[in-house]
């Protein structure tokens, strides 16, 4: 069995009174786990750290074999340190009633050692200088139907301001709500552009559930249905059960809400389709690829 441990420091405004001490140390609990994590705010830095045990002893001979399962544990370990972050965070925002921006966090570095060895660039962020870019680059095609749209007065949806933050948030729970905040907001929004006839009723009776919206009144009025409107609901329902149930809800992780985010922006892609055919990112060229020249 092997210790891992994991570090992260990270980017962060904080306002700070420069006659307190430079230094603040939080004990934050998260789940059965408890994270130290300490704040020096005139250096705009956050750091934390995590260990855990894992199954086996790791050695420089079955490194690359026990790798998979080792980038698992620390990706589920990272992310519950994260969450810990985020509450630590939360009561700061929320009791200093201050604005961090948005993400609030930015990773300056990522760093795991085995045992009590040496520090290491984290292996689940082994390529730091590929960027993932979901969307289409700007190019003459995409900035002649930008340009289009500001002509048409057309505004983007403002459902894409909720799935952006879905994807940046670090919270599991979180992704899901302004997942399903996004998703409501984008059937609304396209029904109202496509057939304005129904803005009174979207605006002023209360709100069909997804499955509905996606499904029967789509269809109806669209001729229709989007063939996963019960995934939508699921989401729909974790986002309810978040938000109005006290007793303690289900535990997500953050690959199953990045999941979930996912099928979000692929209905969403499907409405902008509907609309406008060669839309840069949800027409049909369209496209997700990795920019290894493009350096954070």
């Amino acid at each position: 069995m092997s210790l891992i441990r994991l570090l992260e420091s990270y980017e962060i405004e904080i306002p700070y009174d420069e006659d307190e001490k430079k230094e603040f140390e939080f004990a934050v609990p998260q789940g059965s786990d408890l994270y130290n994590i300490i704040i020096t705010p005139s250096e705009s830095l956050m750091e934390a750290q995590t260990s855990f045990s894992f199954k086996v002893a790791v050695t420089a001979e079955n490194f690359e074999e026990l790798k998979p399962d080792l980038v698992k544990e620390m990706k589920e370990n990272t992310f519950r340190m994260r969450r810990a972050l985020d509450k630590l965070l939360d009561h700061i925002q929320y009791s200093l009633n201050v604005e961090f921006g948005y993400p609030r966090l930015k990773v300056k570095k990522a760093l795991f050692a085995i045992d009590f060895g040496g520090w290491e660039p984290n292996i689940v962020f082994d390529n730091p200088n590929i960027r993932i870019i979901q969307g289409a680059s700007l190019n003459s095609e995409s900035a002649h139907h930008i340009q289009t749209y500001l002509d048409n007065g057309e505004e983007p949806f403002v459902a894409l301001k909720h799935l952006h933050r879905a994807r940046q948030e670090v919270n599991p729970k979180q992704k899901i709500i302004e997942a399903a905040i996004a998703a409501e907001l984008a059937i609304k929004e396209f029904l109202i552009k496509k057939y304005p006839d129904i803005k009174f009723l979207l605006m002023e009776m209360p709100s069909p559930p997804l499955n509905k919206l996606y499904g029967a009144v789509l269809e109806h009025y669209h001729n229709e249905r989007y063939k996963k409107a019960n995934k939508l609901q699921e989401i729909a329902t974790l986002r309810n059960e978040y938000i109005h149930t006290i007793k303690k809800s289900k535990e997500i992780t953050y690959s199953e809400a990045s999941n979930k985010v996912l099928e979000v922006e692929n209905a969403i892609k499907y409405l902008l389709s509907e609309i406008h055919s060669e839309h840069p990112w949800a027409g049909p060229y369209g496209r997700i690829y990795a920019n290894k020249n493009n350096k954070k």
